[in-house]
C-alpha cells in the first residue's frame, strides 16, 4: 500500500510542476447534474491563472424542453 501512495505522489508531483489544470470539480459536477435535472444540456470548462480557476459555462435546453 505504501508503494502505491508513493507512486500516486509522485505521479501528481510530475503533473504539477507541468501546470496541469488539477482541480476538485465536485461543484461542476453537482451543478451539471441540477442543471440535467432541470432540462438544460450543458458543459464546462476549467481555465487556470496564477491566482484562480475559472469555470466557463455553456448550457441550453434539452430538445423538447424549450
Amino acid at each position: 500500500m505504501s508503494t502505491h501512495v508513493d507512486v500516486f505522489a509522485s505521479g501528481v508531483g510530475a503533473l504539477q510542476s507541468r501546470q496541469a489544470l488539477m482541480v476538485d470539480a465536485v461543484d461542476a459536477m453537482t451543478v451539471q447534474a441540477y442543471l440535467r435535472a432541470s432540462g438544460f444540456a450543458s458543459d464546462y470548462t476549467l481555465q487556470r491563472s496564477s491566482t484562480a480557476i475559472e469555470q466557463r459555462w455553456n448550457f441550453q435546453p434539452m430538445a423538447g424542453q424549450a
